[in-house]
């Protein structure tokens, strides 16, 4: 990421902020609660998102939140260049904002099923989940 980037890697300074901007989607329930680890996420104006690894080629971009127009698309868009400077192959999403996420490049996808199986086991919310898993090739 260049330095004029209004994204960046979160640093420990940064939790509280990320957390102020997740409570009310939690809340809300369109963000899952999770705890809030610095190193898995990105920050910028009013947005953050996290890569949450789910295999060694694949990684879940999670928390999206973005509470200034055009900062979403930002976000995602520094979110998918730094998993493929990661090494990721393909970022996937769990959403309700199939249109949204399309619209920057993300495919429904019936491939990954066991490893969103084995990444959802025991959420609170999975008996009626009715997120879309989306995919999009990072290398």
């Amino acid at each position: 990421m260049t330095h004029n980037h209004p994204i960046r890697r979160a640093r420990p300074v940064d939790v509280p902020v990320i957390e102020a901007l997740l409570a009310p989607e939690v809340q809300r329930g369109t963000v899952l609660p999770r705890p809030v680890d610095p190193d898995a996420f990105l920050v910028g104006r009013s947005a953050c998102a996290a890569l949450i690894p789910w295999t060694p080629e694949v990684v879940e971009l999670g928390s999206v939140v973005s509470a200034r127009r055009g900062m979403g698309t930002l976000v995602v868009e520094a979110a998918c260049a730094e998993a493929a400077a990661r090494g990721f192959k393909r970022v996937v999403v769990l959403t309700g904002l199939v249109d949204w996420f399309a619209r920057r490049g993300f495919q429904r996808t019936q491939a990954l099923q066991s490893e969103k199986a084995a990444h959802c086991a025991g959420c609170p919310r999975a008996d009626g989940c009715t997120q879309t898993l989306m995919v999009r090739d990072v290398l």
